[in-house]
């Protein structure tokens, strides 16, 4: 009986994103920080961040590592590493690759090239199938590890931050490094695995298009065990590597048709003729997404659950390999570096990938004799291709980084490069952007749903930022920053200034209204004043047009004059004010 999960993509009915306050280690996705008084910017939370006021200054003095456990005594190596999930030799894996190679080879590759070049894509790109013609066909993965320095690396990686932690800075594993290594893709749909409901299986959306191809319900039907055979490891110490990696030759028969034995395979599953070829690619898919690129708890046996994802690869359909790849990586190098016994840890991960980074960044292995294209990682393939170290030479080349190669993987380009996120970029460019931003690595397998902060500016010299640079940055920024808040300080003053000017016009209009006001009523005064003045006048002609003049008349038209000089002083200080 299969557990039936409801999907996040193909189907009717899928599931909303889990709400983050089901993660007790994350409350927020995101914090503020204060740069200046004006100055806010965001930064994407991680499991290491603390109350915002209340961080450590210094991200060394809290960031533990396995190593450091070790020494405190609360931790210890307890024999040697096994990972489940690690890439092994199966019966029958390479001879089922020849054969779909050669049965169907021109059809699998017109369909990677819609979906982008994952790592068997490149692989056999040397191979012209069906003309006879032969290649190289390397594993692609690393036959034997170097115990010492994948733990060496245990005990350097730190959980928190996602990273590496060297004498001499920090360095982790990219979503840039896998594309550039295992050719798998950064871009296209969520990768979501799960067994979906007999409704999803056979639903069809309002365009008559089915969620998920028909293949997929005959993967249901043909699902079975591959029988894992442990691999022969050799511990003497080597100075060159094997000239026998133990790799297939490449020798690619050619196929014409379904014999009849094989015929009956497809007949007892009633599978349609025309899909033939689609179900048994779709097959292959699943067995190379279980066996090589996400492998599950059950490392021997092809997961039902990756039936959906494979038939929808199989149907051209581009999907994201390279999040959940990391984000599985970053979880199973979590569940032992936080271990007291780190070699009982028990969940699978696609380890292979981290040898090949090794091998990559420190040159913990020989490159093959052939000369191959492709993903890098097939240049470290095969048996015999770990270089051996002790113990103490192994942690002399992790922590101290001596032979470490920062820009290994730096995509190269003859000059500045501008990326407009217009849906026109190159698909490298695009890919690139994306593996540089911040952000969270999802993913979902079944009941299981990991989300891991993905935090490349903590390792900036794997994109060709070196400390020069970026001090130069930080001081330009600087710069910027202190003009920006002294154009601020300005812009306060001016503002501050201005509500000052703003409150002396309030007064103003209003002593400008008292003004109107007592000028209405010195100009009343000014006409009344005007009125008496020739009442007096007027008066004054008359006492002086009358006869003789006796006393009482001169003492009032003397009194009336007077009065008529107090009238024309008041008068023209009237007028000098209007």
């Amino acid at each position: 009986m299969l557990a039936v999960y409801a999907p996040l993509i193909g189907g009717r009915n899928v599931n909303p994103w889990p709400r983050l306050t089901n993660f007790s280690h994350l409350g927020e996705w995101c914090q503020e920080i204060s740069l200046s008084k004006n100055i806010k910017t965001w930064n994407l939370r991680a499991t290491h961040h603390g109350p915002l006021h209340h961080q450590p200054s210094d991200d060394f003095a809290y960031l533990c590592t396995l190593g450091h456990s070790i020494i405190e005594g609360d931790a210890k190596w307890d024999g040697d590493l096994r990972f489940i999930g690690e890439f092994r030799y199966s019966k029958g894996y390479w001879e089922w690759t020849e054969d779909v190679l050669s049965r169907c080879g021109d059809r699998l590759f017109v369909q990677l090239k819609v979906v982008e070049s994952w790592s068997f894509t490149e692989r056999f790109q040397s191979i012209r199938v069906g003309r006879g013609s032969s290649g190289n066909l390397p594993k692609g993965v690393l036959a034997n590890r170097p115990k010492f320095i994948v733990k060496a690396f245990c005990e350097a990686w730190c959980p928190l931050t996602n990273s590496l932690l060297t004498s001499i800075g920090e360095i982790s594993i990219l979503l840039w490094d896998l594309r550039e290594l295992a050719g798998i893709p950064v871009t296209g749909c969520l990768y979501d695995e799960v067994v979906p409901s007999a409704l999803g299986l056979t639903g069809i959306d309002e365009k008559r298009e089915r969620f998920i191809p028909r293949s997929s319900k005959y993967l249901f039907y043909a699902y079975h065990l591959l029988q894992s055979v442990d691999d022969n490891r050799c511990s003497h110490k080597k100075t060159v590597r094997p000239k026998s990696t133990h790799n297939p030759l490449g020798d690619i028969a050619i196929h014409e048709r379904w014999s009849t034995v094989e015929g009956a395979l497809f007949a007892k599953l009633c599978i349609e003729r025309s899909l033939k070829e689609e179900v048994y690619l779709a097959a292959y898919l699943a067995c190379w997404l279980c066996m090589f690129v996400l492998p599950g708890k059950y490392v021997n046996s092809i997961h039902p659950s990756t039936f959906k994802m494979a038939s929808l690869m199989m149907n051209g359909r581009r999907v994201n390999l390279a999040i959940p790849v990391l984000a599985s990586i970053y979880k199973g190098l979590n569940t032992v570096v936080i271990s007291p016994k780190p070699t009982g840890t028990s969940h699978p991960f696609p380890i292979h990938f981290v040898y090949a980074w090794l091998a990559c960044y420190f040159k913990t292995h020989y490159s093959v004799w052939q000369e191959l294209r492709g993903p890098k990682m097939t240049g470290f393939s095969g048996e015999g291709g770990a270089k051996y170290y002790e113990s103490r030479e192994a942690r002399k080349r992790i922590h101290k980084a001596e032979f470490i190669s920062w820009v290994c993987n730096i995509l190269v380009k003859d000059g500045p490069l501008k990326f407009v996120d217009d849906g026109h970029a190159e698909e490298v460019d695009h890919n690139y952007f994306i593996a540089i931003r911040l952000s969270y690595l999802t993913l979902h397998q079944g009941g299981r749903f990991i989300i891991k902060p993905y935090s490349p500016h903590r390792f900036g010299r794997q994109f060709g930022l070196h400390e020069k640079q970026l001090k130069e940055a930080k001081a330009r920024l600087q710069d910027v920053q202190a003009k920006v808040s002294k154009e601020a300080s300005e812009i306060q003053s001016a503002i501050d200034e201005l509500e000052h000017i703003e409150k002396d016009i309030v007064v103003l209009k209003g002593q400008r209204t008292s003004l109107r006001a007592t000028l209405k009523g010195k100009k009343q005064l000014n006409h009344d004043t005007q009125a008496k003045v020739h009442e007096v006048e007027k008066d004054i002609a008359i006492l002086e047009s009358t006869g003789p003049l006796d006393d009482a008349i001169v003492e009032n038209l003397e009194s009336s004059r007077a009065s008529l000089e107090i009238l024309k002083g008041d008068l023209k200080s009237l007028n000098s004010f209007a």
